[in-house]
């Protein structure tokens, strides 16, 4: 026999053991989801199509295929299982429970299951990891009962142990983005963030509009200390959550995000720094008529009403984010600031001089006098701007001020700062201050007396 011959009768030999290898695993794997049962084809067909679909993020059309096969078969609780648990992935917790519960009903074996993942829900993961091993040892629909498991530890800050899980689970489910989005949280815990990256960069490879991977990588690059490429990060999960229209359980993983970066980079003069005035935009006219840019602080005149309100922000080189999980387009051209919203609107504004005011800067409170006070974290003042903000609140809200011998007061009715934090309107009011000899600000009035300190 020659070499050529023989290395064809090799090649086809395992082309063969691969080929029985594969219809092995697809019978198992079909097993494990129709119950060993024969199911109707039209509904396994809408069962693959659902399988598919989850595995890529497309969630609500996973959950119609999934409806589909248990219109057919309704008595097919795995068909219940998979619908739970992509309802789960879709933040819908009380039809996930529904169906876990059905499958339960239709078949005893998934009671545990059942009840291990109300366990979870309702937030009793110690309790939850116990069934769950009884589950796992059990070879119980493993590959969602590691994911929860895994969970269930990562809750409680056993993050090894929830890695290890997360493993078990893209052994049996190496194509869905969310089992590599979830360990890449858990090595983050751990300050693994370059392997934390490795996943991310996995999970968004499967789906590139996955959430939970930017977000994930966000916090890893924060960790490495890149916050370019964490922005960058930023700015794309929440673009994603908007594109969504729905509200998202991880926007106090956001703001916690957002505000280490933020303090990390304030605060620093941005391009933006400056007073600018509308001058025009494509549609209706913009909410504020002037915009100031100071420090990473953003605020928004209404000239109408003279009132005042904003945010702290962050900026990349194209984006501003908000810290109420917003993004704004901006470019400068000349004069000209273009300011592009999430509809795409471009609103134009022109830069425009300041005044500077006798306070000019950002204050931070280090004393207050009466302490049954709402505390207010940031004093702002520029040109004839004052803007704070509370120590319970991300915004900042104020008003034009007029100052004079040593006092200031509003041009109109003013939300009192120094009323217990309610936005009661008072029709005059003065704020006597005086920047002392070690250089700290005293505001006073008759209510309070505030001492802050100059950050910018």
């Amino acid at each position: 026999m020659n070499i050529i011959n023989l290395t064809r009768q090799i090649i086809s030999f395992g082309f063969c053991v691969l080929f029985s290898l594969v219809i092995f695993i697809s019978c198992q794997s079909a097993n494990i989801y129709t119950g060993s049962v024969d199911r109707n084809n039209n509904a396994i067909k809408a069962f693959e199509r659902g399988d598919n679909l989850y595995k890529r993020g497309d969630l609500d059309k996973a959950i119609s295929e999934f409806t589909k096969a248990i219109k057919i078969e309704p008595e097919w609780a795995e068909a219940f299982i998979m619908r739970g648990y992509v309802h789960g992935w879709n933040e819908n917790y009380k039809l996930a429970m529904d169906d876990y519960n059905t499958a339960s009903m239709l078949d005893a074996k998934y009671i545990d299951l059942a009840k291990a993942i109300q366990s979870f829900f309702n937030s009793k993961y110690l309790d939850a990891i116990k069934i769950f091993d009884a589950v796992i040892q059990n070879n119980i629909f493993d590959m969602i009962a590691y994911i929860f498991r895994g969970n269930s530890y990562s809750f409680i800050g056993e993050y090894e142990k929830a890695i290890a899980d997360y493993n078990e689970a893209i052994k049996s489910n190496p194509k869905f983005y969310g089992n590599f989005s979830n360990r890449a949280f858990s090595y983050n815990k751990i300050c693994q963030f370059d392997t934390a990256i490795k996943d991310c960069n996995q999970a968004i490879k499967l789906n590139p509009d996955n959430f939970y991977g930017y977000l994930s990588r966000c916090e890893a690059y924060i960790g490495k200390e890149d916050y370019k490429n964490a922005m960058t990060d930023l700015i794309k999960s929440i673009k994603i959550n908007h594109n969504n229209n729905k509200p998202h359980r991880a926007y106090g993983t956001i703001n916690s995000i957002y505000s280490t970066i933020v303090k990390t980079k304030r605060i620093t003069t941005s391009p933006l720094e400056g007073r600018w005035t509308w001058s025009g935009n494509e549609n209706s006219e913009p909410m504020f008529s002037e915009l100031i840019f100071f420090g990473n602080v953003i605020i928004g005149i209404d000239n109408i009403f003279h009132e005042c309100n904003g945010s702290e922000f962050i900026l990349d080189e194209r984006n501003i984010i908000f810290n109420n999980n917003s993004v704004c387009g901006y470019k400068i051209s000349g004069k000209t600031l273009i300011i592009t919203d999430k509809n795409n609107d471009n609103y134009l504004y022109t830069r425009t001089g300041f005044t500077k005011s006798p306070l000019e800067g950002i204050w931070k409170t280090i004393d207050t006098k009466n302490e049954e006070y709402y505390q207010i974290e940031y004093f702002l003042f520029k040109d004839d701007i004052i803007a704070v903000k509370y120590d319970y609140e991300n915004i900042y809200g104020g008003s034009k001020i007029i100052y004079h011998n040593g006092k200031f007061h509003p041009t109109k009715e003013y939300l009192a700062y120094f009323r217990d934090g309610h936005e009661e309107t008072v029709e005059e009011i003065d704020v006597e201050y005086n920047i002392q000899d070690d250089g700290t600000l005293k505001i006073w009035t008759n209510l309070e007396e505030i001492i802050l300190e100059k950050i910018y």
